[in-house]
């Protein structure tokens, strides 16, 4: 008798462990549980570039009559011939102009901690991604293969095979849900999350992206997050 409970024991606890290891189509992108921490990036120009700009735009700032003159002689479509009062050298304007000019890169802008739990009823939830609520959090139901943000269903699935290697991410593959409810040029939602592996940097990605307007009021969020593989 009492063999025959301990082997219902074990077969139960056996169950129950499978079951709460079914992450189904994130299996082998995120850990079990537990916190991962993360960079958060954004798409923008080298951190160089950009701190060559905040110099530039800070001396101009200060000069704003002079710099209303100066670019009174300015030729459309064309860079403003270097000058001194810039705050910056010659070889740093060139430098800025070929990196403005050039394609865009992600950008570390933080780091953040997000939180993987399994609850009860068999979905992966995902916290503490770095948004404004409901987009902080997302939760993939497992059983019925879509990602929930807030009372919105990502229900439209496709695979990720990205192979151009000079793309801001460069070459990375993986999964995508997406939800989209377009009902004028003023009133609709899209909302697309991402998540795979990057195969030159070596590093995992979520990508998250939103595009919405309500009552013509545009709305417009995204981020990447990078984390070592698990």
């Amino acid at each position: 008798m009492k063999i025959r409970i301990f082997g219902i024991i074990t077969f139960f606890l056996f169950t129950v462990n499978c079951f709460a290891n079914d992450f189904g189509k994130l299996e082998s992108y995120i850990p079990k549980s537990g916190v991962v921490k993360v960079d958060v990036m954004i798409l923008g120009a080298p951190l160089d570039i950009q701190e060559i700009g905040s110099r530039m735009q800070l001396e101009i700032q200060s000069k704003p009559e002079w710099f209303k003159s100066y670019i009174s002689d300015a030729v459309p479509g064309e860079p403003l011939a270097y000058h001194s009062n810039f705050g910056i050298s010659e070889d740093e304007y060139k430098h800025f102009l070929n990196g403005v000019n050039s394609k865009m890169s992600l950008v570390k802008k933080a780091e953040a901690n997000i939180s993987v739990t399994y609850n009860d009823q068999g979905s992966v939830i995902i916290s503490g991604l770095p948004a404004k609520k409901p987009h902080d959090k997302i939760v993939y139901d497992v059983k019925l293969d879509t990602i929930n943000v807030g009372l919105n269903s990502l229900n439209k699935f496709s695979e990720i095979n990205q192979d151009n290697k000079d793309s801001a991410t460069g070459r990375w593959n993986g999964k995508q849900w997406m939800y989209q409810n377009l009902v004028s040029k003023g009133d609709f939602t899209s909302i697309k999350f991402a998540i795979g592996k990057m195969l030159d940097l070596k590093k995992n990605i979520i990508y998250y992206d939103v595009n919405m307007a309500i009552d013509g009021s545009p709305e417009k969020l995204g981020y990447i997050l990078l984390f070592n593989p698990i």
